[in-house]
């Protein structure tokens, strides 16, 4: 007897359906044997079917059993393939069998209960793209796959109710296109409580807005940080797939957390001593997404840039420039989608206060300009704002309240996600027009007023500004223009946009 069922692959780098197959024989010596270039943690799931089957009470058929894992020359590895191994041999034994277009994902214990999948979510969403209508999974991943339209999710606690199939439940949808993004629970209290820092604030909104990169640099403690992390309270929710994107990736990694709400824009922010491959990706026994793919849709902060490993540094410049990476090796290549918000800040030196007007700086000038240049300039080319931070101690001697009310703060967030849908609507509305050619910098270049193009053009001839320069401070323009209800961008946006580019005075 040979019966069929479909799985999917735990492995990013292949998308196709995989195909498990076995053969129940009389004929032979009674073996188990599995095939398919099969990892370790498969062989062995021989031994964990086997014991469950004795712990709950069901004979293992003394047989000739032979599993294939297809296609044979692809590596598979995970244990997600034990409740369908188990399945297909119990299938005999079954009055009731699974709906056609099926799959079933579990790791069996030696108890015969289903133990939990860490990337349950990534595992279901790609069944899903592959046409599979309904998903057996643990009862204890349940909470995890909760939103997940247009499939059938079956919930199974032990082995033995494979035997009763036909009366497992499926999971209640509480999710509805109306409500689907989650229960916002975001009380804004790092925004609220930032005094002063006003340009700063603006830079942020600026930033969600538009999706803008940008360094802030200034003393050790006047806000840097806080104002970066401040971003996650008025960050815009991410729309269905953008959010399904992204809980695909983090749930690849196994780092999904129960009932998130996949639906906040992501904020990553890894260590200084984060090295090449744990920033940029990974590829060796298990292809592994790096912080730039975690952070798409969302937010990379990069705390003390400079700190960071510059080869780490220069493998930013395809994923900014692209929005995307490559990782790629002899007989595979992956590609992850990295359109995030590159958030970067900086002392002014390695003592920090180089230029303080109270604190004396420990650092020579030679050791300035060295610290300063490990930020190289094609990085800082694609880098749409940079402000300095100054101290806000009078602002902080005089302000009587600490915190923005709850009203002002959620007013804030709401402007945010409406300027930001304004903005897309703005280019969605021209993308059809061919006078434009589909492209942004004809879009930015033909929303100008005469005075604009003036301006405009000696800037082009009189500073030395790249072409990726030109188009980020026209870029930026634009969004500085809606910020101010308007759609023309003006002079007095160009001239606040220059204000953001780089310059190293030191």
């Amino acid at each position: 007897m040979i019966s069929k069922i479909f799985s999917v692959s735990e492995s990013i780098g292949y998308q196709q359906p995989i195909l498990i197959e076995t053969s129940v024989s009389d004929k032979g010596l009674p073996v188990f044997e599995i095939y398919g270039l099969v990892s370790k943690s498969i062989e062995e799931s021989k031994k964990r079917i086997i014991t469950s089957f004795e712990s709950s009470g069901i004979d293992f058929p003394l047989k000739n059993i032979k599993v294939n894992i297809a296609p044979a020359n692809i590596s598979k590895d995970g244990t997600h393939f034990d409740l369908t191994i188990a399945y297909l041999i119990l299938e005999s034994k079954l009055t009731h069998r699974i709906p056609e277009n099926s799959c079933l994902l579990g790791e069996l214990s030696f108890d015969g209960s289903i133990s939990k999948l860490d990337n349950i979510f990534y595992l279901c969403l790609s069944a899903i793209e592959q046409g599979i209508k309904n998903i057996f999974i643990p009862f204890s991943n349940t909470s995890q796959v909760q939103g997940l339209n247009g499939v059938n999710i079956f919930p199974v606690k032990h082995l033995t109710d494979l035997l009763r199939i036909n009366l497992l439940e499926k999971v209640g949808n509480s999710y509805t296109p109306e409500n689907d993004r989650g229960n916002d629970t975001r009380d804004g209290l790092i925004f609220r409580s930032i005094r002063g820092n006003e340009v700063g604030k603006k830079i942020i909104q600026y930033s969600l807005i538009g999706k803008h990169h940008f360094l802030l640099e200034g003393f050790p403690g006047v806000g840097k940080s806080m104002l970066v992390k401040s971003m996650s309270d008025i960050a815009p929710n991410l729309d269905r797939n953008s959010a399904l994107e992204v809980a695909k990736v983090l749930s690849y990694t196994g780092n999904i957390e129960e009932r998130f709400n996949f639906y906040q824009m992501p904020i990553r922010s890894p260590h200084q001593s984060s090295s090449y491959s744990a920033v940029l990706g990974s590829f060796g026994n298990k292809i592994y997404p790096g912080e730039v793919a975690l952070s798409n849709h969302g937010i990379l902060f990069l705390d003390e840039m400079p700190e960071f490993n510059r080869l780490v540094l220069e493998g930013l410049r395809g994923p900014l420039e692209d929005k995307k990476i490559s990782i790629s090796r002899l007989k595979n290549k992956v590609v992850f989608n990295t359109d995030f918000i590159l958030a970067c800040t900086r002392n002014p030196c390695r003592c920090g206060y180089f230029d303080h007007p109270k604190i004396p700086c420990n650092c020579s000038p030679f050791e300035v300009r060295k610290y300063q240049n490990r930020i190289s300039g094609p990085i800082i080319d694609r880098i749409d704002m940079y402000f300095k931070l100054m101290s806000n101690q009078n602002e902080l001697n005089t302000e009587k309240d600490v915190f923005y009310s709850f009203e002002e703060y959620t007013n804030i967030k709401k402007r945010v996600r409406l300027l930001r849908q304004e903005r897309n609507n703005f280019f969605q509305k021209r993308a059809g027009d061919t006078s434009f050619k589909n492209s942004d910098e004809n879009i930015l270049f033909s929303n100008l007023s005469l005075k604009s193009k003036s301006l405009i053009s000696n800037v082009k001839n009189n500073y030395s500004i790249s072409n990726r320069g030109l188009y980020k401070i026209l870029n930026l323009a634009l969004t500085i223009a809606i910020f101010n209800n308007r759609e023309e961008i003006s002079e007095s946006d160009i001239l606040e946009s220059l204000s953001f580019r780089y310059t190293n005075s030191s």
